[in-house]
């Protein structure tokens, strides 16, 4: 009936809940994943939420795993974990030293100029093929229709674009891409790209 979030508690009943795209419910949110939020305050004071939306960060497989520096890479991304990082129980170990080359994992956090700092990570259900990134874009090139998230080369000539208004695709812009086939040279081939408000910066719930 409630959720804690940057340390206020929050009613839900009554609440809309979206995870990733999917209605769903206060009972399917976990410690650790980041939500968006409306939410209301009444004369008592109690906080209400309206709307609850929750998206990973990255999705994919994993590239390389450093356990010493505290890093992996997943779809091009250099994800950050830290102790503050919670790990499922679909995670041997619970640690960054139960993930291992060509897991297949969610990971849900912030984005920044350097990388994604993981706030939860967890394996991927069985049968997910979907590769999901959110970061800045880079060395785009309107002719090719591609640009950069990390070191993921995206080719958007396919893609849906979405929240873009007005403004065109820019570098420095943070997008969250998603699409489930690579192209022959490694690109991945996006079927929707969305432009994010620079709010993936943040704490978690």
């Amino acid at each position: 009936g409630s959720v804690i979030v940057n340390g206020v508690r929050y009613e839900t009943e009554g609440a809309e809940v979206e995870l990733e795209g999917r209605r769903g419910t206060d009972l399917d949110l976990r410690v650790g994943q980041v939500v968006r939020m409306q939410a209301e305050v009444d004369a008592s004071g109690k906080a209400r939420a309206k709307s609850i939306e929750q998206d990973d960060l990255v999705q994919g497989v994993v590239q390389a795993v450093d356990v010493t520096a505290g890093t992996l890479t997943v779809a091009g991304q250099a994800v950050y974990v830290d102790n503050e990082t919670m790990f499922d129980d679909s995670i041997p170990t619970r640690s960054l030293a139960g993930i291992a080359v060509g897991d297949r994992v969610e990971v849900h956090g912030f984005v920044g100029a350097g990388g994604a700092r993981a706030t939860r990570i967890e394996k991927a259900g069985a049968g997910e093929t979907e590769v999901e990134v959110t970061g800045v874009v880079s060395n785009l090139n309107t002719a090719t229709r591609r640009f950069n998230v990390g070191t993921l080369m995206v080719d958007y000539s396919a893609a849906t674009l979405e929240d873009f208004g007005a403004a065109s695709l820019a570098n420095g812009q943070i997008v969250e891409v998603k699409g489930t086939e690579f192209l022959g040279d490694g690109a991945l081939k996006a079927s929707r790209v969305e432009r994010e408000d620079n709010d993936f910066d943040g704490r978690s719930g």
